[in-house]
């Protein structure tokens, strides 16, 4: 029996499965009879992101993550305290989700149900159009707005939730770097377009940025924007144990949009965009950040926070509603001069 088995099972909860990160499958979750799923984090958690992804997209148990190293877990043992907080977690969500006490129903009235509109895939003109970088320059302006959004685990539900809070009319263009599964890609690119106004899709080479898009970046790739706003895919020369590269990222659209570019770090784990922070800042532009409290883990924003260099903390909706203020204020002096 795990170190958190016990412990758990001294404050009197039943552990009624236990199954390692990297073998687990969606099916053997949503069939254990249990109230929570309790994941642990450990040093190989990195490796398994795409599992963790696919379990709080689709595990039918909310989710609670413990990041205490295993190696630590013999100490924390020790710890009352630990073991105590971590209880009084899981006890919370179980009885949130036990059902309420029947009360007796008023009499139900009828009413004609909607139809339902049959669901259709984005409009052909939310897909990006193959414009050359001149005419793209002479209908919109040269792009110089462009914000980073950088994210891991649980990043795709905080950036769904952050981009349908956007309008279309943003003179912004956005670059997110999602730490995910190449094969996954166009599957994140095609959820998040039917939430957003914005044209989301995977970057393509030779694709003139414009605003009101956002661009996923690639996983094998490096991702640069030229002197005429175009997409430039090159092969990766640095390594790192992330992929994409949030850090990558940053530090090229800093050095190519200077103090027209920002970032926002979202949920996730590690410390992938800390050094990106600094080459923002060092530009003159923006950094902000998801804060803990909205996370399903916060290790990477937390980190951004470290640098000194995150001038606004808020829930995915506030950080929208933020954004939308910092430029609608402007708005009318960036139209024509972005």
């Amino acid at each position: 029996m795990s170190d958190l088995a016990r412990v758990l099972i001294k404050h009197d909860l039943i552990v009624v499965g236990r199954y390692p990160v990297d073998i687990v499958t969606l099916e053997q979750v949503n069939a254990v009879r249990a109230d929570v799923i309790l994941v642990d984090l450990d040093e190989s958690a990195d490796q398994v992101l795409d599992i963790l992804q696919n379990l709080l997209e689709n595990a039918q148990l909310p989710i609670v993550f413990n990041d205490s190293a295993t190696t630590e877990l013999s100490l924390n043992v020790a710890n009352p305290e630990w073991g105590r907080r971590l209880t009084v977690k899981l006890w919370s969500i179980t009885r949130r989700r036990r059902p309420p006490p029947k009360a007796v129903a008023a009499p139900a009235i009828k009413v004609p149900a909607k139809p339902v509109a049959p669901q259709t895939k984005a409009t052909p003109s939310k897909l990006p159009r193959e414009v050359s970088a001149e005419d793209a320059m002479a209908a919109n302006g040269p792009l110089h707005n462009l914000w980073v959004l950088g994210a891991s685990l649980g990043g795709p539900l905080a950036v769904r939730e952050f981009l349908s809070k956007l309008p279309g009319d943003l003179p912004i263009a956005f670059v997110l770097v999602q730490h995910i599964g190449a094969s996954h890609l166009d599957l994140l690119a095609e959820q998040l377009d039917r939430v957003t106004p914005l044209r989301v899709f995977v970057a393509k080479a030779g694709h003139a940025l414009k605003r009101q898009e956002v661009v996923l970046a690639p996983v094998d790739e490096r991702i640069l924007v030229d002197t005429f706003g175009r997409v430039v895919l090159v092969e990766k020369t640095e390594r790192s144990i992330y992929s994409p590269c949030i850090d990558f990222v940053m530090q090229d659209m800093a050095q190519r949009y200077g103090k027209y570019c920002g970032a926002i770090i979202f949920s996730g784990m590690g410390n992938d965009g800390e050094q990106g922070c600094h080459a923002i800042a060092a530009a003159g532009g923006e950094i902000w950040a998801q804060d803990a409290e909205s996370c399903v883990i916060s290790s990477m924003p937390d980190n951004a926070r470290k640098t000194g260099h995150v001038s606004f903390n808020g829930t995915p909706e506030e950080l929208a509603n933020a954004l939308v203020k910092r430029f609608k204020d402007k708005l009318p002096n960036t139209v024509g001069n972005q």
